[in-house]
């Protein structure tokens, strides 16, 4: 009888050691080649639920490879939902923000799937709206594990809202960010912020274009369309979306204040009528 009880007790030790494990961690490497269908997929593996998306969606995410904040970094969670969450979430990955200054200015932080916007043949990844919701429901008389559905979020443009192309032309290089931004204005009754306000214009000494010439003292120097037009070309002369004109300002801000180190985004707020801001997400309104 004893051997018996000796078994039994190892058993039962067995038993409650194995149930005091912790779940296994779902882990996955970010890396340039690496598609959210990818991910998606591996995750379907690993729940009952069930994963629905649109065609539009399901074409898509096969085609999405993850920003630059994103490549490199090993994405864990101890279920689907955690991992789904992380994903279509915000965060300091890849953020050059200092850590001081995060807790202020969680506005700062970088969506970790944000939409791509395409200008002629380049890819930007200046807009910072999330790209993708989600959800998990567990209907009555559903599926055991419940119905995970996967959306696009915004229009191709990273925009909220479907808006119709903004024509601008004529387009002179003289012309700066802040008479563009009036003429967007005018056309279209949209006014957007720049944070910090300031922080758009560049100190000449940064700017090795102005080094050697006879300026006022200490004068700032705004964004002009000829800085812009030097990295799109005669794209500039074409009529694009709000989102697509504020992915090109961004960029040409990125370009103009690249002594500085910026790293300028846009985005909007989630509603009928959202509020559009061009932020920098290195430095705040005391930098």
């Amino acid at each position: 009888m004893r051997w018996r009880w000796s078994l039994i007790l190892v058993a039962a030790f067995a038993l409650s050691v194995l149930e005091a494990q912790p779940k296994v961690a779902l882990s996955f490497r970010i890396t340039e080649k690496t598609s959210l269908g990818q991910v998606l997929s591996a995750l379907a593996r690993q729940t009952t639920a069930q994963l629905r998306m649109d065609d539009e969606t399901r074409t898509f995410v096969h085609r999405y490879t993850f920003p630059p904040n994103m490549i490199g970094l090993t994405v864990r969670g101890n279920n689907v939902g955690e991992v789904l969450a992380f994903l279509f979430g915000a965060g300091w990955e890849g953020s050059p923000l200092k850590r001081e200054f995060r807790s202020q200015f969680p506005n700062r932080m970088l969506a970790r799937t944000p939409m791509p916007v395409f200008i002629g043949n380049k890819k930007l990844w200046a807009c910072n709206n999330r790209a993708f919701d989600w959800k998990w429901e567990k209907p009555k008389g559903g599926p055991a594990g419940g119905i995970i559905t996967v959306r696009i979020r915004v229009q191709p443009d990273g925009d909220i809202v479907r808006r119709e192309p903004i024509d601008l032309r004529p387009l002179q290089n003289d012309f700066s960010l802040d008479y563009l931004r009036d003429r967007i204005k005018d056309l279209t009754g949209i006014y957007f912020n720049i944070d910090p306000e300031w922080h758009q214009n560049v100190n000449y000494k940064l700017l090795p274009e102005y080094r050697g010439q006879v300026l006022p003292a200490d004068p700032q120097i705004p964004l002009f369309v000829r800085k812009m037009r030097a990295i799109f070309g005669d794209a500039l002369d074409r009529p694009h979306t709000l989102g697509q004109w504020l992915s090109i300002f961004a960029e040409g801000l990125n370009e103009h204040s690249k002594a500085r180190g910026c790293l300028w985004k846009w985005t909007c707020s989630d509603s009928a009528n959202p509020i559009y801001t061009l932020r920098c997400y290195v430095h705040t309104e005391n930098d």
